[in-house]
């Protein structure tokens, strides 16, 4: 008992921060901070018999059991069929998911193929095909009434990204150039600590301090840095930086994405902590274009609102219009 006590609260000092911080400053890795390369193989899984056992952060795991493996071939990335979806169909669909849900439905079911239509592995090397894939919180509006007819049926083979692999060869041509100035800018302000979220594994923690080296960017706290394996960010963020105000009281916090299911929980959970008085200045969620890494305002919150504000447009440089204070 005495050593779980002891896990338990390191595990809990692992996103602590100084007394005097009163802003903290989160950033994506995958396609936010670098433009990463690689992805993960989907295997059909309608019964959700091969699925990785579930955890309180991931009650509803979309990663495949390695055990699938001992009696099933894995299929490499190189020689797996390319997902049927683009990023540009899947924006298309969340569009009209929000303008025609009743048609959007119906896509969605058709293109997850969960009647066996195409059940060969496939290759998914974006986030916005592992969102759709995985049915992540953006598509949940679309089965509100009966959330059991929700399609599920695909697992992913999530090892690959246990190593960091980048677009354009090296970490220096793949960074984001407008996302690291935002980061520099943060670390050199007053009262402000950064933290970088990434829903890979643990695995690559100790690897995002080389990029931030090589790159030239300032360190930061190897305890700021988390993998947490496809969690919810928006409840990790609450969990470990927003509720846990015993030793510092956070006022502001400001998160860049470039993940529409992200930015989706990132921005529930802010305005939860606005509405708990968790966050007494703002808390704002930037969406980042995966492609040249700008910038604008996704969701903006403070206690003076009680809706989102509207989303603003990105600059040319694709820097936010106010140091993080």
């Amino acid at each position: 008992m005495k050593l779980l006590l002891e896990n338990w609260r390191r595990f809990l000092n692992e996103m602590s921060f100084k007394k005097d911080t009163k802003t903290v400053v989160g950033f994506d890795f995958d396609h936010t901070l670098a433009r990463t390369a690689g992805g993960q193989v989907a295997y059909f899984d309608p019964d959700r018999k091969w699925r990785e056992a579930p955890t309180k952060k991931r009650p509803v795991p979309t990663g495949i059991n390695q055990k699938y493996f001992e009696t099933n071939e894995k299929v490499a990335e190189k020689t797996a069929a390319k997902a049927e979806l683009s990023d540009n169909q899947i924006e298309k669909l969340l569009s009209l998911a929000r303008k025609d849900p009743g048609k959007a439905r119906k896509l969605v079911i058709k293109y997850m193929r969960c009647d066996g239509s195409r059940s060969d592995p496939f290759w998914c090397p974006s986030q916005a095909q592992l969102d759709f894939y995985t049915q992540a919180d953006q598509w949940k509006g679309l089965w509100k009434k009966d959330p059991s007819q929700r399609p599920d049926c695909w697992a992913f083979d999530f090892s690959s990204r246990d190593i960091l692999g980048w677009e354009q060869g090296t970490p220096e041509k793949s960074q984001q150039l407008p996302v690291m100035k935002a980061f520099r800018k943060a670390f050199t302000s007053p009262g402000v600590e950064i933290v970088i979220l990434t829903s890979r594994s643990s695995a690559v923690e100790s690897q995002i301090p080389k990029f931030l080296k090589a790159v030239g960017a300032p360190a930061i706290e190897q305890h700021h840095i988390k993998g947490c394996a496809g969690c919810d960010k928006g409840q990790f963020l609450y969990d470990e930086i927003m509720s846990n105000e015993k030793d510092y009281d956070i006022g502001n916090l400001y998160f860049y994405d470039d993940s529409e299911a992200n930015v989706a929980t990132v921005s529930k959970a802010i305005q939860r902590a606005v509405n708990d008085g968790l966050i007494e200045g703002e808390g704002v969620v930037y969406r980042v274009d995966k492609h040249n890494g700008s910038f604008s305002v996704a969701d903006r919150f403070s206690p003076e609102q009680t809706e989102p504000s509207e989303p603003s447009e990105p600059s040319e440089e694709g820097e936010q219009d106010e140091t993080p204070t």
